[in-house]
């Protein structure tokens, strides 16, 4: 199993009250990614089992626009904080992708939203790592600045505010 997305954000006092407390960011420079619809990220590879976990905000949104109950889609885990589910899957792939079309895409979880990479903390440094995974979008595109990231920890701290 490969790390999850985020990892160590809440337990860490990244977030402080209702704001962002980042000492400094480091994120890969000069990375070429666009997504490709390709569903890679989507499914099971060979070596390599694909989890896409959920933030319990996450799969009750998902419930409300699909009308599914959570447990029709997603499993409970523990231990894997401030995951609280992990995606069902149909033949290896996630349970929503149909002829490699997201049928959630809006409401996606942050694991959808932030490969082809993940990130972490730790003394103030928030890290955005790229996956040592293939990624066919990966060397296309134009370089991702500094403001593609800052979206990311942005949206990633707005989730993560109700769950830590």
């Amino acid at each position: 199993m490969r790390s999850q997305p985020i990892r160590g954000l809440c337990a860490s006092g990244f977030l402080k009250g209702k704001h962002l407390s980042v000492g400094s960011l480091v994120y890969p420079v000069d990375v070429r990614w666009v997504c490709t619809r390709c569903g890679a990220c989507c499914m099971d590879q060979t070596g390599h089992e694909r989890k896409i976990w959920m933030l319990r905000q996450e799969a009750e949104a998902i419930s409300r626009v699909t009308g599914l109950k959570v447990d029709d889609f997603s499993d409970r885990v523990n231990g894997s904080n401030p995951y609280t589910r992990v995606m069902k899957k149909r033949r290896g792939s996630c349970f929503f992708l149909k002829d490699l079309r997201c049928l959630i895409y809006s409401e996606r979880p942050l694991t959808c939203r932030f490969y082809p990479f993940s990130l972490t903390e730790k003394d103030g440094v928030v890290l955005f790592k790229l996956t040592d995974e293939p990624c066919p979008g990966l060397g296309l595109g134009k370089p991702l600045k500094k403001e593609f990231f800052l979206n990311l920890l942005g949206l990633a701290s707005t989730r993560l505010l109700g769950e830590c």
